[in-house]
């Protein structure tokens, strides 16, 4: 007997799906807020009903996951998320370097004719009740970072353990993971820190607490000397060796072209994330892998609103050749002060930001307390 299908969602994804997909075939609308019509057809409240198959379009699948799931659903057999609906279903699992590679690839339209993203979290989001075992074994293709067993999560969390729970027919492609790696590009990061945190630029905190003027951190940043020639180049070397072992893992190479073009390319925002521009590359690359045409001739926004300026002391033990008169060109929006900043106003925000660390610390002048 054919089951009815249900459509959970009376909002923006369930009106695109039911724009896309046929909305005759669409019997019945869930959705937990609304009531009233949806592009005709009656909205009610979620409940269990037998021999209907639910397709879900909302923005929060997960916590509608569990809410059907505790109604008597199972997933896959009852319901999916509307991304994977009439395609075969693909993981990407990482960090959020992974999150953008998803985020290109769901944009190729041959790749997104075959497949179509399950939104599984990223590591970072991931929930010790999460039971991904059942997910990963309907996966047909499972794109993820080689997360290390001995990452700060928990072994859990590590790429071996979720591969473990694929099928045997399951396509599984390691791409790059380059977190924490380029540290040389930012030494001014002290414990790998992302930028205005009291952890991120070291030289500011320090100069703040020493009284100086915005407009002196300002002359010495472009002014150099803070870091040598021969410091620098031990943390290019120490860069080198990891990216090379650590590529030995990866089924999608990128250290050819980091060396290539990291002279005439900004190819990270900070030692923790990559820039747009290399996102694009690795997923350019990641297609190719799985025999897909790849041309990006755009930029996604990335994690560029992350990104901070390169000191001039890097960029001439390295022989750096592009300039920084802004950075964040490819920001996100969230914070539009944030897009195209100039090293006047990034100083200004980090000069901000130490004010406003040290104003909740009662007086504390040391940033380990």
């Amino acid at each position: 007997m054919r089951r009815k299908l249900v459509l959970f969602g009376a909002g923006e994804r369930g009106a695109k799906f039911l724009c896309m997909n046929f909305p005759h075939e669409v019997e019945a609308i869930f959705d937990n807020y609304k009531c009233g019509k949806f592009y005709g057809i009656e909205i009610e409240k979620p409940r269990y009903i037998s021999n209907i198959f639910i397709v879900v379009a909302c923005f929060h699948y997960l916590e509608i996951r569990n809410q059907l799931i505790s109604l008597g659903y199972c997933e896959f057999e009852d319901f999916i998320p509307e991304q994977i609906y009439g395609k075969k279903i693909a993981v990407a699992y990482g960090n959020c370097h992974a999150e953008i590679v998803r985020q290109y690839l769901g944009r190729n339209r041959d790749f997104s004719k075959e497949y179509g993203f399950y939104p599984f979290p990223m590591i970072q989001a991931m929930k010790d009740d999460f039971d991904y075992e059942q997910i990963l074994s309907h996966c047909n293709l499972f794109i993820d970072q080689a997360i290390r067993d001995a990452n700060r999560y928990g072994k859990k969390y590590a790429s071996s353990a979720l591969s473990d729970c694929l099928s045997q027919t399951c396509l599984r492609v390691c791409i790059p993971n380059l977190y924490g790696l380029p540290r040389c590009f930012f030494p001014q990061l002290g414990g790998g820190g992302t930028g205005f945190l009291p952890s991120g630029e070291v030289n500011i905190m320090k100069w703040y607490r020493e009284g100086w003027t915005k407009e002196e951190m300002m002359d010495k940043m472009l002014e150099g000397g803070i870091y040598s020639e021969e410091y620098i180049i031990s943390l290019w070397e120490e860069f080198r060796e990891k990216l090379l072992i650590r590529e030995r893992e990866w089924d999608i190479k990128i250290s050819d072209y980091i060396f290539e073009h990291y002279k005439t390319k900004k190819l990270f925002t900070n030692p923790n994330h990559i820039t747009s521009e290399l996102a694009r590359e690795i997923s350019i690359r990641t297609l190719k892998y799985l025999g897909y045409k790849a041309e990006y001739p755009y930029i996604i926004p990335a994690m560029d609103d992350l990104e901070v300026f390169i000191y001039k002391d890097v960029k001439k033990a390295l022989g750096l050749e592009y300039d920084e008169i802004y950075i964040r060109n490819y920001a996100r929006y969230l914070l539009m002060e944030e897009r195209d900043v100039d090293i006047e106003e990034y100083i200004n925000q980090c000069y901000q930001s130490c004010a406003f660390y040290l104003s909740t610390q009662n007086g504390a002048t040391d940033l380990n307390v």
